[in-house]
């Protein structure tokens, strides 16, 4: 009788001897598809290397034109945004850091007539314009309200610009590829040049088109961020006064605000130099 042990060594001897040459000839195979690879990834990269980024963008044809001047009009229109944004930023930063807990009536008027023109100097005019007029602490809050308002329909009608702006560069993409795709049916030859020129043209310009639209809905969408952000510091320091002058009002019973604050409305320091020029052409006009 034949024992186990040695039929058992017998077959794992069988299976180790097959499994050898299989396993170099995949490594063989492993071998050469890494060197295929290889020079695979150095041709690439020799091509990459040796080709232009404005040759690449030049297959996009006549349709790199209109929409690089779309990416101009939106980068231009973002900037002006953002400068008018961080300039009225820095002018706010004296109201910001006044407080109004211990200021009278007169001491905030002198506060706000001072100021240059800037958002918070404007709506905090309009407020102590209303108080001084008719003390009504729901005039204030709706007066906060319709300023906010108008500020977003502001910032909302130049957002709407933003994102036609990008609309259509995706949309002059999308125009290059159907050109770029009929070239190449309408020639009705298969011909080498005719398709890569066709080919290049519906690529390139679907990425130039894609490229742009990101770029203006990611500027557009910091921006507003920004702005929101800078109109909730400006309503919340409005409302800080806004408390203010209903304490002053509640605190003081029958007192002519009016009259102890001056009797000429209120406005920003750059309204007031307006003002004064205009008073002094129409004296000059009419002496």
């Amino acid at each position: 009788m034949i024992n186990n042990k040695y039929v058992a060594s017998g077959l794992a001897l069988g299976s180790l001897m097959t499994w050898i040459p299989i396993t170099a000839h995949a490594q063989g195979n492993n071998q050469n598809a890494a060197a295929a690879a290889t020079e695979g990834l150095q041709g690439l990269t020799g091509g990459i290397a040796t080709a232009n980024l404005w040759d690449l963008i030049g297959q996009a044809g006549v349709m790199q034109y209109p929409i690089f001047g779309v990416l101009i009009i939106g980068v231009f229109l973002i900037s002006l945004k953002v400068f008018e944004l961080f300039s009225d930023n820095r002018l706010t930063k004296n109201l910001q850091q006044t407080g109004f807990e211990n200021l009278s009536i007169k001491d905030i008027r002198k506060k706000v007539s001072n100021e240059p023109d800037h958002m918070l100097s404007r709506l905090m005019a309009k407020l102590l314009n209303v108080f001084l007029t008719n003390r009504n602490a729901d005039y204030l809050h709706d007066e906060i309200s319709n300023y906010y308002s108008n500020e977003q329909h502001k910032y909302n009608t130049f957002k709407n610009r933003i994102d036609f702006l990008s609309d259509t560069a995706g949309a002059l993409g999308l125009l290059g590829t159907v050109w770029g795709m009929f070239i190449v049916f309408s020639s009705g030859a298969l011909e080498k040049d005719v398709i890569l020129a066709g080919m290049g043209l519906a690529l390139m310009s679907t990425l130039l088109g894609l490229v742009v639209s990101i770029t203006l809905n990611f500027f557009s969408t910091i921006t507003e961020g920004y702005f929101a952000k800078h109109l909730e510091r400006i309503s919340s320091k409005a409302d800080e006064m806004r408390f203010r002058l209903i304490e002053l009002g509640e605190n003081s019973r029958g007192v002519d605000f009016a009259q102890a604050a001056g009797s000429k409305p209120v406005s920003p320091r750059s309204y007031q130099e307006h003002d004064t020029a205009s008073a002094e052409q129409d004296q000059k006009k009419n002496p």
